[in-house]
């Protein structure tokens, strides 16, 4: 994502895509209603992927926005609270990577005579794996003590907190909002064909 240096334009640029992005979700929970058919069951199954992902990707570019502007404003708490948050996501979507891209998914791509989209879907899924391998204890850590289950030991949760690096959960949520959004994009154009 190249984002503006201006806070007013970085402020702006993370509206457009959290927007865009909420209309994606409106857009995608009516599916249910049109698509009813025996028929349609492989299309539903794609598309309830893409509204998963959808939901995701909102919350994790919310607290991308929240970490990068306070980052920008100064704001060292509010930033680590952020990074925190990111961490939190990031960690939801590293540790559930079948959700978005599952065997019934594989199954639906090989039964198809576009069955090449599954190199791009596993192309997808082992990006995700290797951020997975490369930072999932850390976010465990930090899940697991810090965000999700607070631990009831202070020091140990502030040293956590004072040991995180900001940048770098900003690049791994960057990494996990791009591979969704490939991993959507490409649910899409198969969907467009099919």
């Amino acid at each position: 994502m190249s984002r503006p240096d201006n806070i007013l334009d970085l402020i702006a640029f993370y509206d457009r895509l959290i927007n865009a992005v909420n209309s994606n979700i409106k857009s995608l929970k009516i599916y249910p209603k049109l698509l009813s058919r025996e028929a349609d069951k492989d299309q539903c199954i794609i598309l309830d992927k893409c509204l998963y992902i959808a939901l995701v990707q909102n919350d994790l570019l919310v607290s991308l926005k929240y970490l990068d502007v306070s980052n920008n404003v100064g704001n060292a708490y509010e930033a680590n609270y952020f990074a925190r948050s990111v961490g939190l996501h990031s960690y939801e979507v590293l540790n559930h990577v079948s959700k978005s891209i599952g065997k019934e998914i594989r199954s639906i791509l090989l039964s198809s005579i576009h069955d090449h989209f599954l190199k791009d879907i596993n192309q997808v899924g082992k990006n995700l794996n290797e951020l997975k391998k490369a930072h999932f204890r850390n976010l465990e850590v930090l899940r697991n003590n810090v965000m999700g289950h607070k631990s009831h030991d202070g020091i140990a949760q502030t040293e956590i907190m004072l040991s995180m690096n900001n940048k770098e959960l900003y690049d791994l949520g960057e990494q996990i909002y791009k591979a969704n959004f490939k991993l959507v994009k490409i649910y899409m154009q198969f969907l467009q064909i099919k």
